[in-house]
């Protein structure tokens, strides 16, 4: 408690989870060469360069396409179609509009109206 009789609370607010991106920069140095280029390939381009297919993205980092599954494998995820479902919904989630993010109670209002028709 502080002098004022009020409970001194210094925890940080929660925050979101790290991006993909985020966690990769972290995890760099542990990556295999292999690794290191399928992360610099998304890193580069991201997140638009894990949405091409395993072999678009394996020949534009120039490993094969089993490493890039093996890169996925090592981020955590089950494979290929459930890392890039991963990166659409960061994506989606970036592009939401504040309107859309304050939810369906609030639709409607701070809408603009047309003025009322003036009659001759």
């Amino acid at each position: 408690m502080n002098q004022s009789g009020m409970r001194d609370d210094h925890r940080t607010p929660p925050t979101d989870p790290p991006s993909l991106a985020e966690r990769i920069r972290h995890e760099m140095d542990a990556f295999t060469p292999s690794e290191k280029r399928a992360a610099h390939l998304l890193l580069s381009h991201y997140p638009f360069a894990g949405l091409d297919t395993v072999a678009e993205f394996a020949s534009r980092a120039g490993i094969s396409a089993p490493s890039v599954l093996r890169f996925v494998t090592r981020l955590g995820f089950g494979g290929f179609p459930d890392f890039q479902k991963h990166l659409r919904e960061e994506l989606e989630a970036q592009l939401l509009s504040p309107l859309a993010k304050a939810g369906p109670s609030d639709k409607g209002q701070g809408r603009l109206r047309s003025p009322p028709s003036r009659k001759p």
